[in-house]
This record gives C-alpha cells, structure tokens and sequence, in this order.
C-alpha cells in the first residue's frame, strides 16, 4: 500500500519558483503552476513523484523512499526523469513542449521547468461540447503524428498520450 499522494503547497519556494497551485497529477509526478520570481513569469513545474515508491517528508518537503525495498527502486526513477527530461530538451520540434531546465532540490526530489501553454487541452475542447471544425482536426492531427514520428526516431514511448496531455498554445 503507498502513501497518498502529498503535492506542495501553495506559496511553497522551490528554487526561484513559487508554487501557484496543483494543474494536475499522475503515476509518477505533479504538475503545478508557478511563478518564475526571477524572470517573473509564469511556468510548469512537473515534480518526480512516483507515488508507489516514495512519500514527502513533512519538515523538509523533500521526497523520501517508503521503505527500504523501495530504495534502490526509487533512486533508478530518480535519475530516469533526469535523462528524460534532458533528452526531451534536447529534441527541437514545434509540437514538443519545451523543457527549459530540470534540477533537484535534494538527491531524491527533482523537478523539469516547461513554458505555461494557456490555450487549455484538447480535453478542454472536448468537454466544451463546440463544434471542431474537420480542418482544425487534420491540423492536429498532423501535428500529433510529426510530433510522434520525432519521439519515435529520437527512440522515445510516450506512455502517456491522452486528450489532456495534448495542449495548445493560444
């Protein structure tokens, strides 16, 4: 049984960042809304937070392993989301959010910096029960597929896709 899961709170420092709120949450991280103090803006923090291996410790809110089964475990996931993000931001593709810097706030929490998008999900669009032109999906569609196709030579899974994974710029 793991732990539930605890996101930071709101006004929490991280760095130079200022934690807004919770945008959403999965297996393996939170993504918040923050502040930028030094180039004041806001940006996406996604946090490694993969919730059957690891709780938040309540004084320091680092992340801690549950147990010591799940140490080593935890410690490998670590430096995964740490290569990931490097090689996401390495890749160069319109339809790739940007990953702008990745950094740890101890050796076992660890966070990537992406540009806040504000033109919602595709989910969004879904739910908002409007009519979506069939232009407007081949359109997304295509940049769906580029984006994929890249991924695929660059020898990454997404195992992630979902309408509200896919986002929109204004």
């Amino acid at each position: 049984m793991h732990e539930a899961l605890v996101s930071l709170p709101s006004a929490q420092k991280v760095g130079p960042y200022v934690i807004e709120r919770v945008l959403g949450h999965g297996a393996n991280g939170i993504a918040y809304l923050a502040h930028d103090k030094t180039l004041d803006r806001k940006v996406v923090l996604k946090e490694h937070y993969p919730q059957e291996l690891c709780t938040r410790d309540a004084d320091s809110h680092c992340l801690i392993p549950l147990d010591e089964d799940t140490e080593h475990i935890f410690a490998e996931s670590v430096n995964q989301f740490i290569r990931e993000a490097r090689l996401i931001a390495s890749l160069e593709h319109p339809s790739i959010i940007k990953i702008h810097r990745v950094f740890s706030l101890s050796p076992t929490t660890c966070f990537y910096v992406m540009p806040l998008l504000e033109g919602g999900t595709l989910r969004d669009v879904i739910h908002s029960g409007k009519r979506i032109p069939p232009s407007s999906i081949i359109s997304w569609l295509q940049a769906l597929v580029s984006a994929l196709d890249c991924l695929n030579r660059n020898h990454i899974v997404h195992l992630d896709i979902k309408p509200g994974n896919i986002l929109f710029t204004k």
